[in-house]
């Protein structure tokens, strides 16, 4: 049965088809929020679509709330959960997803409590489910991690439903506890600064301006080569991220699939052009022991740099030296775009910068307020206020 909507807001259609729009809540599914829209050429029309909308979603509700879950394949739906989930994890294995993908889901299913894995496909129940959730909390995992797990028995439960062993999703039946939205940290202007003074010298000190001034992800950055850097004309191509697959590093697509060219500020040039210099002394240095494959940043006999020795071993110790609290390498990229927002950029400029699908994301978790913004806007306010 199609999932019809909740409630929603009347507002005018701005587009060449004219009209109203009401937007419509769908409710959290699966731990997200989903709306949809109702159209009409009146307001009055469009407000009855969206009662109808209203209507047609309650009874879906007490239809659905009210249906016992039927069993259509009882053989293979009495197979335990966790045997279910090992046939699954084979199923799902590189090449359909990621190696990373394939790894974090099969931690995630080891999050699982031994007691709810032995339970068969058709004896779960949404309060069963709840249950476990809570029992990994207690365990000590993170409201996070036990919402990744809900997330993964979702999909992986979709299959069943699917093969016509199982009418319905249990996981639509459950709540997941609700996890606090990390917020990242931006660097000020000020913060910046002393960032570049802490990093000047470092044998990698161009990493670390082209992630605050290009705001390019740290596995993109640790795969371009030299071939992608044109120093004379100022620009950088992104085609690949570096990424580990069991304890091979390798060169796989960006996270959007997409290649883009970002320009190089002065800033970012000049640490480049030093970083040129310094790469041509360390090869010097390893002789023999150097291994020729391009790589713009490279550890001291060619090879690609691992991420968290880079995080490990300079990062966090250039952030100490900086006088800078602790933060994550991917906060290099949050102030980016925070530093762009504030400075009066235009939001699609800055979305095709960081390499987004879409100004929404955009605006929604790269724009971090730091106090001086806030403080200029307040002072905004009291202008306006001041003036006779």
């Amino acid at each position: 049965m199609r999932r019809p909507p909740v409630s929603g807001s009347l507002r005018p259609n701005r587009s060449r088809r004219g009209g109203w729009i009401c937007q419509i809540d769908l409710g959290t599914v699966d731990g997200k929020r989903r709306r949809t829209n109702v159209y009409g050429a009146t307001q009055r029309e469009t407000l009855r679509l969206a009662a109808a909308a209203r209507q047609e979603r309650t009874a879906w509700e007490q239809e659905r709330a009210a249906a016992p879950v039927a069993v259509l394949n009882t053989e293979r739906a009495q197979q335990p959960l966790g045997v279910y989930l090992d046939g699954w994890l084979e199923t799902m294995r590189p090449p359909r997803v990621e190696s990373s993908t394939w790894t974090r889901y099969e931690q995630l299913c080891r999050n699982l409590p031994a007691s709810f894995l032995r339970t068969p496909l058709t004896r779960l129940e949404p309060d069963a489910l709840e249950a476990a959730y809570r029992q990994m909390l207690a365990a000590g995992l993170s409201a996070s991690t036990v919402l990744k797990v809900h997330r993964m028995l979702h999909s992986a439960l979709r299959q069943p439903v699917r093969w016509r062993w199982l009418a319905g999703n249990v996981t639509d039946l459950a709540d997941p506890p609700r996890a606090a939205r990390y917020q990242g940290h931006a660097l000020s202007p000020s913060d910046a600064r002393q960032f570049f003074a802490a990093v000047r010298g470092h044998r990698l000190e161009a990493v670390f301006v082209l992630a605050l001034t290009t705001g390019m992800r740290q596995g993109e950055l640790l795969a371009l080569r030299w071939e992608d850097v044109d120093l004379t004309a100022g620009l950088v191509t992104v085609r690949a991220s570096l990424r580990r697959e069991g304890s091979v590093l390798k060169h796989k697509e960006t996270k959007t699939h997409r290649i883009r060219v970002e320009p190089l500020i002065p800033l970012a040039l000049e640490a480049l052009e030093r970083h040129v210099a310094v790469q041509a002394s360390e090869r010097l240095q390893a002789g023999d022991r150097w291994r020729e494959l391009g790589q713009v940043f490279a550890n001291r006999t060619g090879g690609p740099i691992i991420r968290d020795h880079l995080v490990k071993n300079d990062f966090r110790k250039l952030l100490v030296t900086a006088g800078l609290p602790r933060m994550r390498f991917h906060d290099l990229r949050h102030s980016c775009g925070t530093l762009l927002t504030g400075a009066g950029v235009d939001l699609k400029l800055v979305s095709s910068l960081l390499g987004h699908s879409g100004i929404a994301v955009t605006a929604d978790v790269y724009s971090h307020p730091h106090i001086g913004m806030l403080r200029a806007a307040a002072l905004s306010l009291e202008r306006v206020l001041r003036e006779p």
